[in-house]
């Protein structure tokens, strides 16, 4: 709801446009089609109420808009983490799964938050647009007062990594291994997860080093990493990954944070390896990217410091504003009531 409901309300406001944000299950969508000239359902799965109402809207001359951020509509993508359900649930996933497609193929157009999940999307509905994700004002006010608490640096050298759902124990195994090395041979090396991660063996033996913080609300988060001094971004290699948005940098680099990120598409897209961030794929590569940031402060502030120029250029709501109005206006333009 954050991203791609209230922070696309907030580019849209910037480019002049009025919209609200309600919950679909306690909204009377009819009532909409009087006082709105466009709908868009943000993971709306496909149920009778919804078939009436995307009805009732094309007969009214209302388009109605589909958005999503996830590969949540593809049946067969390899790589969506469902190996924890059991068959009952694996049922239910599949069932939204079809659920939301529907609602995907029925809309008058998408919005996307990526390149790989606007080609997706495509193969169900020919009309899909991407906006980006983007960050918000009161995350960029949260980060800039997280990074004037943070104060002085210490000798140590804390490699961060914020995971939001139970789901990335898979991911942070791409790092695992490196960071085992670069513990072990660099003294001033630590770690801190914050959120959701099954204990790792091979880490346990560093104690204090390694920082296990409970998940917490959004904005606690930017406190939580502004006084570390590495992001990490890992993700392993699947149709599902791929899709997904370069987020874990846009937030880093408000605190001034480097990433070392896995080359999936939105990474690579906006990380210029070397410059605003390090890409990284094979365990070696990994290896050398976190040792090569361990050891030199001046690479973690240049590093940082031009992913912050980045984001505020590229990456707020307010950057991002005409871009969520051409695509609105691509997806209602023609249509009765909807030519934002």
């Amino acid at each position: 709801m954050r991203y791609r409901c209230r922070n696309q309300c907030e580019a849209l406001a910037h480019a002049g446009l009025d919209c609200d944000v309600v919950l679909e299950r306690e909204t009377d969508l009819d009532a909409a089609l009087g006082r709105y000239r466009c709908v868009v359902l943000h993971r709306v799965a496909w149920t009778p109420k919804v078939e009436r109402f995307v009805a009732r809207a094309r007969r009214h001359g209302t388009p109605v808009l589909f958005d999503v951020d996830d590969l949540v509509f593809e049946p067969a993508a390899a790589g969506l983490p469902t190996d924890r359900l059991d068959a009952a649930a694996r049922r239910r996933f599949d069932a939204e799964v079809a659920a939301l497609r529907s609602t995907l193929a029925a809309s008058d157009g998408v919005l996307v938050s990526t390149e790989p999940l606007r080609a997706h999307a495509a193969a169900v509905n020919a009309q899909v647009e991407i906006v980006h994700n983007a960050v918000n004002a009161e995350l960029v006010e949260l980060a800039e007062e997280a990074v004037a608490r943070r104060g002085e640096r210490s000798t140590d050298v804390t490699f961060a990594y914020a995971s939001g759902t139970p789901t990335h124990d898979r991911d942070f195994a791409v790092v695992a291994q490196a960071l085992v090395h670069v513990l072990e041979t660099l003294p001033q090396a630590r770690l801190r997860v914050v959120g959701f991660l099954e204990a790792d063996e091979r880490l346990a033996a560093f104690g204090e080093r390694v920082e296990h913080i409970s998940p917490v609300g959004w904005r606690e988060v930017p406190r939580l990493l502004a006084t570390a001094d590495v992001n990490l971004a890992p993700l392993v290699r699947s149709p599902f990954t791929e899709a997904k948005s370069c987020l874990k940098y846009v937030e880093a680099a408000l605190l001034r944070l480097p990433t070392v990120a896995s080359p999936r598409s939105d990474f690579a897209r906006v990380i210029v390896d070397g410059e605003t961030g390090l890409l990284a794929e094979s365990v070696p590569e990994w290896s050398a990217a976190l040792r090569a940031l361990a050891e030199s402060r001046e690479a973690r502030e240049r590093i940082g410091a031009a992913a912050y120029a980045d984001v505020c250029a590229r990456h707020t709501t307010r950057a991002r504003a005409d871009e969520a109005r051409r695509a609105v206006r691509a997806l209602t333009r023609g249509r009765v009531g909807g030519d934002a």
